[in-house]
């Protein structure tokens, strides 16, 4: 979902693990991911004192042995006092703990997100995921992607090294200095249930997370624990938190390029939602379950790891439009199925 309306002042990232400035105390820093996704961008905020991070990168050698880099090199003059987790997701949350240990960093987080990874980062029997997997398989995904998800696995603790012993947490209308400045913490849910943006008003940038991005949507994936949540409708109610801000803000997101045009985003977010509801809707004439739609929603060929979130979304998507009033939810042999009113 590309935007042709957007302005990127900045056309390309640096290489990996080389520090780019943004402006006078900012920096971008970007990481390798061993997915489809293949990056994470991260932020590093310089004062007189020290270094304050934001998101650290997934748990792997090759992002670690940057990281020793960067602290030995051009980060060595000044401690890294504090890490700014902006979600549970491996990419944002996965080196936490080690970096935490390397540096004796205060980490700063949500409770609720802190908490999931913990609880997450636990799951080594893969208890938790295998309730996702029943999730799906009630809601009409293929038995044989099921058992394939099953024998993989719960990959999370492998992409996350041991969680922080103790947060310092972030909470709704606060605020953390970082660099030099004062941001205000904006809490937004839907993608991760207390994820954390910062805003700092007097120079106008918003660290976004992985809330808003410029080409593609984040993941909105209903999980077992919350099965009778809407996700997505807090999504996009989240959304209209940060349409207030002024649509000349500098958004750094977690994927892709920063970018000026907030607010002209959220629409296109909005408007991509939308035909997604409408397409929906209209397959749903008949009695569909999410598996039954993923071929509709997703019509390239997904791997192991893009079928969890494919089927996520086509399951937010349908409840959003369930709990609207606008479809049915039938029942019949243990499958979900949902029905055009």
């Amino acid at each position: 979902m590309m935007s042709n309306s957007l302005k990127f002042p900045w056309k390309e990232p640096a290489d990996y693990g080389a520090l780019q400035p943004l402006q006078e105390g900012i920096c971008w820093l970007r990481l390798p991911l061993p997915f489809a996704l293949d990056h994470i961008n991260v932020w590093l905020l310089e004062s007189s004192s020290g270094w304050s991070l934001v998101d650290t990168g997934i748990r792997r050698d090759e992002v670690k042995q940057l990281w020793k880099q960067l602290l030995g090199g051009v980060m060595k003059e000044k401690p890294l006092e504090q890490i700014l987790v902006t979600h549970f997701h491996p990419d944002h949350f996965g080196l936490s703990g080690w970096l935490q240990q390397q540096t004796g960093a205060v980490v700063r987080m949500t409770e609720v997100e802190w908490q999931r990874g913990v609880k997450l980062k636990g799951d080594v029997d893969s208890v938790l995921f295998n309730q996702q997997i029943d999730l799906y398989r009630n809601h009409g995904l293929d038995e044989s992607w099921c058992q394939r998800l099953e024998a993989r696995g719960n990959p999370y603790p492998h992409n996350v090294s041991f969680p922080p012993a103790e947060i310092k947490p972030l909470t709704e209308h606060g605020s953390v200095e970082m660099g030099d400045d004062s941001w205000q913490v904006i809490i937004v849910t839907g993608h991760a249930p207390g994820q954390a943006c910062l805003y700092q008003p007097e120079t106008g940038i918003l660290i976004a997370g992985d809330q808003i991005l410029p080409t593609i949507t984040p993941n909105v994936t209903l999980t077992a624990d919350r099965a009778d949540g809407d996700p997505l409708g807090d999504y996009l109610g989240s959304l209209k938190l940060l349409s207030i801000l002024p649509d000349e803000t500098l958004v750094l997101p977690s994927h892709g390029l920063p970018f000026y045009g907030l607010r002209q985003r959220i629409s296109e977010i909005e408007i991509h939602h939308q035909e997604r509801f409408d397409q929906l809707t209209a397959l749903c004439e008949q009695p569909r379950s999410a598996g039954e739609v993923l071929e509709a929603l997703f019509p390239r060929t997904l791997d192991i790891h893009q079928i969890m979130f494919a089927m996520g979304e086509a399951i937010s998507h349908l409840v959003f439009l369930h709990q609207a009033d606008h479809l049915l939810k039938i029942e019949d042999g243990g499958v979900i199925r949902y029905h055009h009113c």
